[in-house]
């Protein structure tokens, strides 16, 4: 027997088990909208038609990995133990688009319901009964509506009734599915007020700012899979960071690289919490203000850590680290080696980071890896933080330093795996963050 959760994740996990048909376009993110009231504070949507473009996309990108049939049956297998088989229950019913809707945010988030347009309406019936919680379920308007509860499923047709405006027509709503576009197996949309009115977040109302929507996408593209969130309003100081700079003083041997910003005051609430680390922690974030960089090189042994950072104009860093070294560390730190360098401090665990900083040769935004990384990712040249991780380099490099190969198993099935990005990006009113993982 199955529970509700089953009915959810049989289309999140298993879609790419049928892929393999011709493929369609349909564009997610309309599906019951017409039928939510306006008022819904969150609402997410869910390519359902194993034949969708998307999920071929998916499906090809799974292909590169040499054990992707071996999971697929493995699946299979775990189905056909609650009773369920993919060709004759799951199948027929998929298409089209499986959509949530929430009626509010108490509960735990557990005020929602389902909506879907099964293929085969009595396959759908069948799959459902087979459901150990039996969920609720109606048909509502050409739809069917699911629930743990009959009365949230009579809430939600109530209010739908009752609604003088649906979702469908709302600006938020659709100026937010706009910006997310079309392709995608996932798009989800949350009303800003809403989110703002929940209890454990108004004490960081105004960090956050005045919020019209937040919309995430899932979807996926030749080169590989990406998360986009875009957070829409006047956005707060928790929001804003500068443009990012440094990429061009990184070696371009970097395996990871991170750049963020820092804050005029950033550790003073920390620092009233432990008087003893007060002192210490305010000079640490006077260096730190501006924007920063932690890279990780290969090296003869361990890795090169290195943090490179660009202190306020007037602010000596070096010698700041070097008073904090000697008072605190006795006047010593063994392989702790810092200088400032054109204008930014530079911190490692390796004296050649320091030669490195001033010539890097090639920089890591003139790397091979990162630049196809940037352009499979869409990363603009303005961002105002960045994760880069060259997967493909780091394997080895690792396998090197355990001094023994990873199970074979492993290994073939992180081989496609190039390098993972992720980068935060303002536009007028909007901060994006996106996460792309690319394959190859």
């Amino acid at each position: 027997m199955i529970s509700l959760r089953w009915l959810t994740g049989i289309v999140a996990a298993l879609a790419l088990v049928a892929a393999g048909c011709g493929g369609t376009t349909a564009q997610v993110g309309a599906g019951a909208s017409s039928l939510v009231p306006a008022s819904a504070p969150a609402f997410i949507a869910i390519d359902s038609d194993p034949s969708s473009q998307q999920w071929q996309t998916i499906d090809a990108l799974a292909s590169k990995f040499p054990d992707k049939q071996q999971a697929v049956d493995s699946i299979k297998q775990d189905l056909s133990k609650q009773d369920v088989s993919w060709e004759q229950d799951v199948k027929p019913v998929l298409q089209g688009e499986l959509d949530f809707v929430w009626l509010d945010l108490r509960n735990n988030g557990q005020n929602f319901v389902m909506l879907l347009q099964p293929k085969d309406e009595a396959k759908f019936k069948q799959l459902v009964a087979k459901a150990s919680d039996k969920p609720a379920y109606d048909k509502f308007r050409g739809w069917y509506v699911i629930a743990t509860k009959r009365e949230t499923i009579d809430r939600f047709e109530h209010e739908s009734n009752a609604a003088t405006s649906m979702l469908a027509d709302n600006k938020t709503f659709v100026q937010s599915m706009d910006r997310l576009g079309d392709d995608s197996i996932v798009r989800a949309y949350v009303n800003g007020k809403s989110l703002m009115n929940v209890p454990k977040l108004r004490p960081i109302a105004d960090k956050v700012g005045k919020l019209d929507w937040i919309a995430l996408r899932v979807g996926a593209t030749s080169e590989g899979i990406g998360l986009d969130t875009i957070v829409h309003g006047t956005l707060g100081p928790l929001f804003k960071g500068g443009s990012s700079k440094l990429l061009g003083r990184v070696p371009g041997d970097a395996l990871v690289y991170l750049s963020f910003h820092g804050s005029k005051g950033m550790f003073n609430g920390l620092g009233s919490q432990f008087q003893q680390l007060a002192r210490p922690l305010q000079q640490l974030g006077r260096i730190l203000e501006g924007e920063n960089a932690i890279y990780v090189r290969p090296g003869s042994g361990l890795p090169e850590v290195t943090l490179l950072a660009t202190p306020p104009k007037g602010t000596n860093g070096a010698a700041i680290v070097d008073r904090l070294v000697k008072r605190y560390a006795g006047g010593a730190v063994p392989s702790l080696y810092y200088a400032n360098v054109g204008g930014h401090l530079v911190v490692s665990d390796r004296k050649a980071a320091l030669r490195a900083a001033k010539v890097p040769g090639v920089s890591l935004s003139d790397s091979d890896e990162f630049k196809q990384a940037k352009e499979a990712s869409g990363m603009p040249d303005n961002t105002s933080s960045t994760l880069f991780v060259n997967v493909h380099a780091s394997v080895p490099y690792v396998e090197k330093l355990a001094g023994q190969h990873i199970p074979a198993e492993i290994a073939r099935n992180i081989k496609p795996l190039r390098s993972a990005v992720e980068y935060a990006a303002s536009h007028t009113h909007e901060l994006q963050v996106t996460f792309f993982l690319r394959i190859k």
